[in-house]
């Protein structure tokens, strides 16, 4: 019995990883979301250029991530230039594993 319970947990657990593993399209949406908080820290004038400019930002920003997807969780690696950051996205949350904190707008968890 406790093999079997063991089995469906396990099985109920991998379904769950599977159906919220972030697309790029959910990567997208975090980036543009982390923007136009970093940008909201700002003065007026940056507020309002972060909600101009968050989605071309983002767009761009995807353009330039590569995506390996491990079936239950992706990483995204994003370069620009020089700088690098890594993010996990697991259980359509995301975290910055590696990287400066803050950089390009991917800071912390969100999803």
């Amino acid at each position: 019995m406790k093999v079997l319970v063991f089995a469906v947990v396990t099985f109920l657990v991998l379904g769950l990883l599977l159906v919220t593993n972030p697309r790029m399209e959910d990567y997208e949406q975090y980036l543009r979301q982390e923007i136009l908080v970093e940008s909201g820290k700002g003065d007026d004038v940056g507020k309002a250029l972060g909600v101009l400019v968050s989605g071309v930002a983002s767009s761009l920003m995807a353009s330039a991530t590569v995506r390996n997807d491990y079936v239950f969780w992706s990483t995204y690696e994003t370069t620009l230039g020089n700088d690098r950051v890594k993010v996990l996205g697991i259980l359509r949350n995301f975290a910055v594993l590696k990287g400066k904190t803050g950089s390009y707008g991917t800071a912390g968890s969100g999803g």
